[in-house]
């Protein structure tokens, strides 16, 4: 398994010269990171680090292990569905020709207010289903993550199997973290979702107590952003299951404790490979 990080937590510290994109990439190396996994929005807002990054990384023989792409697959209407495709298409295109991606993390999907839950999720898969059959040729896997921010959406298991029944080349990009916030536990989902893991995202969530500030789940347990093996996400317990299916794709390190963090994040997955 390689181990990643996902850039964007970064993309301000790098844009505004706090650091280098050289020390950046260098720092990770020590770490034992060997892929990145880039968004679409700063290769749009910074587009001179970004390519900076894309060509020192490949130099250093970094794999791309994911691209990140914002769009929002509950399309409500003919029109928006077939300029949803148009987008998809472009930036698949772009995952393989620029940098030689094979998972296309598909991001931000979301009912419109008033929207039936279900309904949104049978559009959710069918359009799915659709990018899908665009990044086949490419030999590109689309992904759709367990998405915190609508947690009432398709952030369970339950859920992600909905969606992804009605789109069976798609995969799942399983987030251990998101899952606590959707009240599933990561392990005892995993045997459920296992034979559609095609990505990583390791996050941590660390459990507080009533009434203190931080993510409220479906079911009102209030969880923080934490170091690897600091929570309730059961990290090691996870790649430990990883190892089990002979998974070998990325473990991609989402850290939003500040760059140092992720680097022990990072040490942190090394010492689970070893």
């Amino acid at each position: 398994m390689d181990i990643s990080v996902m850039v964007f937590p970064f993309h301000q510290m790098i844009s505004s010269g706090e650091m280098s994109v050289e020390k950046f990439l260098d720092e990770l190396s020590k770490a034992g990171v060997t892929g990145l996994e880039t968004m679409l929005s700063w290769e749009t807002s910074d587009p001179v680090n970004w390519r900076k990054l894309i060509d020192l990384s490949s130099n250093l023989g970094m794999k791309q292990t994911a691209y990140d792409i914002g769009l929002n697959l509950v399309c409500p209407t003919a029109e928006a569905r077939r300029q949803t495709l148009d987008n998809a298409k472009r930036h698949i295109a772009f995952c393989r020709e620029t940098l030689n991606c094979d998972i296309a993390m598909i991001y931000s999907s979301k009912p419109a207010d008033g929207m039936d839950v279900e309904e949104a999720i049978k559009i959710f898969g069918d359009v799915l289903a659709e990018v899908s059959d665009i990044a086949e040729p490419y030999g590109i896997t689309a992904c759709i993550e367990d998405f915190d921010p609508v947690p009432n959406f398709v952030c369970s298991a339950d859920s992600c199997l909905k969606v992804l029944s009605r789109a069976p080349k798609a995969g799942l990009a399983f987030d251990t973290g998101n899952f606590l916030i959707a009240d599933d536990d990561p392990v005892e989902i995993f045997p459920r979702l296992k034979h559609l893991i095609r990505h990583i995202h390791v996050k941590e969530k660390c459990l507080l107590s009533a009434g203190s500030k931080g993510q409220c789940s479906l079911a009102g347990k209030i969880y923080d952003n934490a170091e690897f093996g600091k929570g309730n996400a059961r990290i090691a317990e996870i790649v430990e299951l990883l190892k089990g299916i002979g998974y070998n794709g990325a473990l991609s390190v989402e850290a939003f404790g500040g760059f140092d963090e992720a680097l022990a994040d990072a040490r942190f997955l090394s010492r689970c490979l070893a």
